[in-house]
């Protein structure tokens, strides 16, 4: 398993079959928490991460993305607003409505996570 690429979100949103696979390190403010069957997935409105992987609450937001995270994570114990940072895998994007525009999420198969 090699380093996280210093991939973008706007990157992955733009050409998301040909970086299907690559490894990432993002973070940013938790949106969401929609648990399923088998997984969870976490909104994250993507920010810049420091040196030590906190991201940066006061920079401008990179856009968002999801996290996939196998078995169930208490929505409570992951509040809108709380700082996450996880390091992943690419996947298939998902599409889904912010209002009423379409947005394509890029989705990270979450390896590691850290609550800030």
């Amino acid at each position: 398993m090699g380093p996280p690429t210093k991939l973008e979100i706007s990157d992955a949103r733009l050409n998301p079959k040909a970086l299907k696979g690559s490894r990432v390190r993002w973070g940013g403010n938790v949106v969401a928490v929609e648990n399923f069957k088998t997984y969870t997935l976490l909104e994250i409105l993507g920010r810049p991460l420091s040196d030590n992987g906190k991201p940066d609450e006061s920079a401008k937001s990179m856009g968002r993305f999801m996290a996939r995270v196998p078995g169930f994570l208490d929505p409570e114990e992951h509040p809108k607003g709380r700082l996450l940072s996880v390091t992943g895998k690419l996947s298939t994007p998902i599409e889904k409505r912010i209002g009423e525009y379409l947005y394509d999420y890029p989705v990270v198969d979450a390896e590691a996570r850290y609550l800030w």
